[in-house]
């Protein structure tokens, strides 16, 4: 796993381990999310980041 900067230069499994943590992983997943969201809705050709994980599944595995 990659240490994400806004985690605080940590893996999202060591954030989570922290209130303050858990709070930035569950920001960068909705953060992700919501680009998926406005991707699909303008029907942009970009990168489909739903294609490598989603964000329930993903919650469900770290909370």
């Amino acid at each position: 796993m990659y240490m994400i900067i806004i985690c605080g230069n940590i893996t999202p499994l060591e954030a989570i381990k922290t209130k303050e943590g858990r709070k930035r992983v569950d920001a960068l997943i909705n953060d992700y999310e919501n680009k998926y969201l406005h991707d699909t809705k303008r029907k942009d050709d970009g990168i489909n980041i739903q294609k490598y994980f989603n964000p329930d599944e993903l919650r469900k595995r770290l909370f």
